[in-house]
């Protein structure tokens, strides 16, 4: 199981409908392919987040396989796998 250094896990987000890991996988589940500003405007609500917020479920939800991230030129893209 994979954690981050302050201890989160993805075990109690992931059967959680109202978590944001399954926020933005329903958005990607819906839109297919998007970058962080997109999620975080269109599932957060916010503009101009800081690069920080919210990284801890984008990670973790790599290492679990759920999200993949594609670097397409300068921008990095994240869809469901």
């Amino acid at each position: 199981m994979y954690y981050t250094m302050n201890g989160m896990n993805l075990s109690k987000s992931v059967t959680n409908p109202k978590s944001n890991f399954r926020r933005i996988a329903a958005y990607l589940d819906r839109v297919g392919e998007a970058t962080k500003v997109d999620i975080y405007r269109d599932v957060f609500g916010k503009v101009g987040v800081n690069r920080g917020w919210n990284c801890n479920v984008f990670s973790l939800a790599i290492k679990y396989g759920y999200i993949k991230m594609v670097r397409k030129g300068n921008k990095v893209y994240y869809s469901l796998c």
